[in-house]
């Protein structure tokens, strides 16, 4: 990601697309029982539940009232450019895209407020990760936006998201 302070000369520079074998439509997701005092790595937990749904929402792992949870898939980008993510949660959240984050909203965030990150992506796939920390107390929210050439900020479309 571009670093004002410190510019390179591949700040500019477009992150390829990936070429997935066989996906289908939705993401898949998993969630952990749990407190967990930041947004937690839970890629190697056995979840309490899994399952996969069109968008990434705080609707899936219903049973978990207290916990984390990770969807993963693909992001189908429609066109090279710049590409700005927004998310908010009741807990805490962050975005990963190729690896690389995106938008932080856990550490020093304010639950409820919007978190933004920009990356320039080449049109096409790119796998994502979004990890998603559950407060018990606090109505379940995670709410994730795009805005991009031709797309004004709202939520991302399922019809753009693959597992």
């Amino acid at each position: 990601r571009p670093d004002t302070t410190a510019q390179r000369p591949y700040d500019e520079a477009l992150v390829p697309a990936c070429e997935p074998v066989g996906t289908a439509p939705g993401v898949r997701w998993k969630a952990v029982q749990g407190e967990f005092p930041w947004v937690a790595n839970i890629d190697s937990r056995k979840p309490a539940e899994k399952g996969v749904v069109p968008v990434p929402g705080p609707a899936a792992g219903k049973g978990i009232k207290k916990g984390a949870m990770l969807y993963e898939g693909f992001i189908d980008v429609p066109q090279d450019g710049a590409y700005t993510f927004y998310l908010s949660a009741d807990g805490g959240a962050l975005l990963r895209l190729h690896e690389a984050t995106v938008v932080d909203a856990d550490y020093g965030y304010k639950p409820g407020t919007e978190r933004s990150g920009t990356v320039q992506l080449r049109a096409g796939l790119h796998p994502f990760r979004l990890y998603y920390t559950r407060k018990g107390n606090a109505k379940p929210k995670l709410d994730w936006q795009w805005a991009g050439p031709g797309i004004s900020k709202q939520s991302v479309p399922a019809i753009r998201l693959k597992h």
